[in-house]
């Protein structure tokens, strides 16, 4: 009668051990690394240990793009070597005046009637 008021028994969890042997992990290892070189790679350059909680919270596409990234920069590393003092994307060009040689006055005539042509239509904002 009162069987049904007990409390029932504590069931224990069973027991998990490590059940691989020191060949089975290294293969997983090993297969691993062949399946995602990219892995591999981006937790070298990183120094990130195999497994480890930084490892578990990495992003494929993010270790993708990071490969791309260096494979670009490595590739055009290969085709334009950078010499010193050679090239021209930072020099100045100096700025050639047309209206150098014109006064002030003739200047302003000059700004007036180009500004006189110009359709300011195109810069009207719409209603």
């Amino acid at each position: 009668m009162f069987n049904s008021f007990r409390r029932p028994k504590k069931v224990q969890p069973p027991i998990v051990t490590n059940t691989f042997d020191d060949e089975e992990i290294s293969s997983f290892v090993l297969q691993w690394n062949i399946q995602y070189p990219i892995d591999r790679w981006f937790r070298q350059k990183h120094k990130i240990p195999f497994g480890s909680p930084q490892h578990r919270v990495l992003s494929f596409i993010d270790m993708r793009f990071e490969w791309e990234e260096d494979l670009l920069f490595f590739k055009n590393e290969q085709t334009q070597k950078y010499v010193p003092n050679k090239g021209d994307w930072m020099k100045v060009t100096p700025i050639v005046d047309e209206d150098a040689d014109l006064t002030e006055a003739e200047k302003l005539e000059k700004y007036k009637r180009e500004f006189a042509e110009m359709d300011l239509d195109q810069y009207k904002v719409p209603k």
